[in-house]
């Protein structure tokens, strides 16, 4: 993706829960006592917009995973800041490319 001309200003409230939320989600992947089973590899990118503008996104995401224990997965892209996409008012780099490697239950 080329460089802006400035990176765009974001709402850090926003970011700072949808981080937390993909932590936890990681977090999950990664708990004890998943039943080995037939799985399905699936990858997803978080959007930007989703990351910086919409509450229920990440939360309405972390919700279907939980409802089934043994989802695992990665989390790539959380602590790589991409500078010059966005900032909140205070300059924190808030541009992140998230990438979510899935192993899905097969039913």
């Amino acid at each position: 993706m080329p460089m802006r001309g400035a990176p765009v200003t974001a709402n850090s409230d926003m970011f700072h829960k949808n981080m937390t939320t993909l932590r936890e989600i990681q977090a999950f992947f990664h708990e004890p006592g998943k039943a080995d089973t037939d799985m399905v590899p699936h990858q997803a990118i978080v959007s930007f917009a989703s990351l910086v503008g919409n509450v229920n996104a990440l939360t309405d995401l972390a919700t279907v995973l939980k409802s089934e224990p043994n989802v695992r997965g990665e989390i790539y892209g959380l602590d790589t800041p991409i500078p010059g996409m966005a900032v909140d008012k205070h300059g924190e780099d808030l541009g992140r490319y998230i990438v979510l490697e899935l192993e899905l239950p097969r039913k």
